[in-house]
Formats: C-alpha cells, structure tokens, sequence
C-alpha cells in the first residue's frame, strides 16, 4: 500500500548515505503534512461558507452562491497547484531592486482568505540594488 501522496514526488532520492535520505524524507512528510492541514483549513472554511449560501432567501442568490462554491472544492494538491501559479518577481528599476508579486487571481484571494492569510502589498521590498564587481576593481 502506498500511503505517501504521488503528488510529493518522493524520489528519485539521489542521496548516498542514511542521515541525507532521512532528511529528503523527512522533508517529504512534512510537505505532506502541511499540504493536508491547508486542505482541512480550507475546506472548514467552504463548510461555513456552504451553509451560509444555503440559508440565502433568494432561490436564485442561494443558486448562484451554491454554484461558485462547487467551482472551488479543492484537494491539498490544487491548493498547491493554484498557489504556485502566483509569482514573486525581482526586478530593478533607478538602482533599486524590486521584490513584488504578481495580481492573485480570484481562486488564490479565496485560498489564502480561507486560510486566514492575508493578501500581500503588491511590493514586497524595495532595496538598494547590488553593484555588481568587475574584474578591474
């Protein structure tokens, strides 16, 4: 029986000896587990977020609500999958260095709001940028 999830991607472990194989392990349990415990999070949330769109008066609000919710049932590893889909990109600008994310789609807003974490400023950091060294210097 395999009771590890595909999606980790346990191996090929390409390490040699005992205590690198434990950690890559190791490792992997703690993605597993970490990826079950947003799952459980998030679909707390849908629960609540389901019976408040049942007690909607309106047949077509409570529809339409019921509707939105059923296109967003998912699994530890679609969490993961529409998370990394956003993307933090460095760029430099007036010799400043940039660390921003990209805008978080619809599905990430309701993910991350679920998991009671809060939507990120657009800018992440702004800092002097590095001067690189020639070979002269």
């Amino acid at each position: 029986m395999n009771y590890i999830n595909p999606f980790l991607d346990v191996g090929p472990v390409y390490h040699w000896n005992e205590r690198r194989v434990r950690g890559h392990i190791f490792v992997l349990v703690l993605a597993y587990l970490f990826e079950q415990e947003m799952q459980v999070l998030y679909r707390r949330q849908w629960a609540r977020d389901k019976v408040a769109a049942e007690s909607l008066a309106w047949v077509e609000d409570r529809s339409k609500a019921l509707a939105e919710l059923e296109s967003r049932w998912y699994t530890g590893e679609a969490i993961v999958r529409e998370l990394r889909r956003w993307k933090a990109v460095r760029a430099t600008f007036l010799d400043k260095e940039f660390v921003s994310v990209t805008k978080a789609k619809d599905s990430v807003k309701a993910i991350l709001t679920s998991l009671g974490i809060p939507t990120p400023n657009k800018t992440l950091s702004v800092t002097k940028a590095q001067q690189h060294m020639t070979s002269a210097e």
